[in-house]
């Protein structure tokens, strides 16, 4: 009996001692594009590094990450930037039912992949981005005020003050 509680007080030990990084969450993504300095949950990410469910990206004041999701979606953040991809609902079939970023800070392009419009969501902290197969940027400052420029497609930004809808190119809410 002594040696079956050594066994498992040394296995609860190595459990416990364990430094690796636990990354529970799937594989959603991949890094396409790094310059300077970009960072996820387990530190730098270099070109193919995979991107997980619940991760947070962060670039430097001189970094830029470009993302490409496993339904085509691409996700480009510029310098000084912070996201997370906080739900992810594969599908399959190179669809998802459930894609939503909260971008806290920064400038971001994204790029639609080929899931239906309504699986797409983008939070920021001034209200929500709705994607309609669209191409669009956004920029946050530090205060958190938001601006969207629609490039393709159509989007929808609601907040507190209501809806307004962006159908045209170079169309703009701030």
């Amino acid at each position: 009996m002594p040696s079956f509680r050594w066994a498992v007080i040394v296995a609860l030990a190595a459990t416990l001692n364990n430094t690796t990084p636990m990354m529970a969450a799937e594989t959603v993504g991949q890094a396409v594009v790094i310059k300077t300095a970009v960072t996820g949950a387990t530190g730098p990410l270099v070109v193919s590094a995979p991107v997980h469910r619940d991760e947070r990206i962060k670039t430097s004041n001189t970094g830029l990450g470009q993302f490409v999701f496993l339904d085509g979606t691409k996700l480009a953040i510029g310098w000084g930037s912070s996201v997370v991809i906080d739900k992810y609902v594969f599908s399959g079939e190179n669809s998802v039912k459930n894609l939503t970023v909260r971008a806290a800070k920064g400038t971001f392009r994204w790029i639609s992949g080929s899931s239906p419009s309504s699986a797409y969501q983008i939070v920021t902290p001034a209200g929500t981005i709705g994607v309609r197969g669209t191409a669009f940027d956004v920029h946050i400052a530090p205060n958190g005020t938001t601006a969207v420029v629609l490039l393709k497609g159509a989007a929808r930004f609601c907040n507190g003050g209501g809806c307004r809808e962006l159908k045209r190119r170079c169309d703009c809410v701030v």
